[in-house]
């Protein structure tokens, strides 16, 4: 986009395009001594007429620069650190939620009791235990022999095991394929009870907002502006630092920037705090700055930077993000970490089986000696 302003107002303006590219000279801001660093201390210096590159509107602390007209505004948004993985054998407690769990567990229990009183029915000397593993056995479809005597109760339990094993099934396989994570932080509450601290040049950004929550947010503010490390590359590293960029980078960077094994690095807190207006950086008292703000007008009216800069995000900076930052990955074949809850299972239920085989036989020679 901003290459497309530049030379817009080089067409309208009559002049020629001259660039001043330093690699490693970020936007810049003004020290505690007055003095000013990166593209901004060129402009206030003299160096040059005019940054490149659009930048919040706000005030730097040096008199020796002007804002051109808002060019666009956008919302500002926290990135934090993608929540981590859960385990595995976590799967299969993921299938259902809670909720399906207990309901599962109520429809069970109330199959049992109506298996054990209609058996009570018909038979005065029933087992119960052996009622409750017969509707166990019904409703897991484990073969056993029972005698038929009330067909409602049993289709019932079939339909039952139909249903829940098929969805049981499905879910199972999808939990395994795809990979769960915690909880993320959606809103600003969370992020405050998170403990992150915000990374970021604007350590202003949240002055003259009367409210306890951007309170807090302005104690976690960490100044940047003499960070050699971007935030982003500190978030990135980091679980309890976060980035403040605007919702279209924020975006992309969550969408485009993976690990080694595929997996989203950053996640973009829902609830942005502020909103925020762009322009460009003059010299000060500049007389370009009349021309050069009617002709950012007509562009903003006339629909040019909002087609500019979503042209940019979708296929310049994207593509050029996934080259950089993206490893090269495969795709991984299920292995015994998905069944690990089996495993655990079959290991804990085997164990419990000998204990209880054990006291039986104890018992037993307890009861005939």
């Amino acid at each position: 986009m901003d290459y497309n302003v530049l030379r817009t107002l080089s067409e309208y303006m009559n002049f020629t395009l001259e660039f001043d590219e330093d690699k490693g000279v970020y936007f810049g801001s003004v020290l505690a001594n007055g003095s000013a660093t990166g593209s901004l201390g060129k402009i206030v210096r003299g160096e040059v007429d005019m940054g490149g590159n659009h930048r919040f509107i706000e005030d730097l602390g040096s008199a020796d620069y002007q804002h051109t007209l808002p060019s666009f505004i956008e919302d500002l948004c926290i990135v934090v650190h993608k929540a981590g993985s859960k385990p595995r054998w976590l799967a299969i407690l993921g299938c259902f939620k809670w909720e399906v769990w207990l309901c599962i567990l109520i429809t069970y229990v109330i199959c049992a009791i109506s298996w054990s009183i209609r058996e009570r029915m018909v038979e005065k000397d029933i087992d119960y235990t052996k009622a409750h593993l017969e509707i166990f056995a019904i409703a897991f479809s484990i073969p056993v022999k029972v005698k038929i005597r009330s067909k409602f109760i049993l289709s019932v339990c079939l339909y039952l095991n139909i249903i829940t094993v098929s969805i049981f099934q499905g879910n199972y396989i999808k939990s395994l394929n795809i990979v769960q994570y915690y909880k993320e932080i959606d809103t600003l509450e969370e992020f405050i009870h998170s403990g992150y601290q915000i990374s970021t040049s604007l350590v202003n950004i949240f002055d003259g907002i009367d409210s306890v929550i951007y309170s807090k947010l302005k104690e976690r503010i960490i100044d940047s502006s003499d960070a050699d490390i971007p935030s982003l590359y500190r978030t990135a590293s980091s679980t309890n630092i976060a980035a403040l960029l605007s919702k279209r980078n924020a975006e992309m960077f969550e969408k485009t920037i993976k690990d080694s094994e595929g997996n989203p690095v950053f996640h973009m807190v829902k609830q942005c705090p502020v909103t925020h207006l762009y322009g460009y950086l003059l010299r000060k008292n500049s007389p370009f700055i009349p021309k050069i703000n009617a002709i950012l007008q007509k562009l903003k009216e006339g629909g040019w930077m909002s087609k500019w800069l979503n042209d940019d995000y979708q296929y310049n900076l994207v593509d050029r993000v996934e080259m950089e930052y993206r490893h090269d990955f495969e795709f991984k074949g299920l292995d015994l970490s998905g069944i690990q809850i089996a495993i655990y299972i079959l290991i804990v239920g085997t164990v419990l089986s000998v204990v209880v085989f054990c006291m039986e036989l104890l018992w037993w020679r307890i009861i005939f000696s």
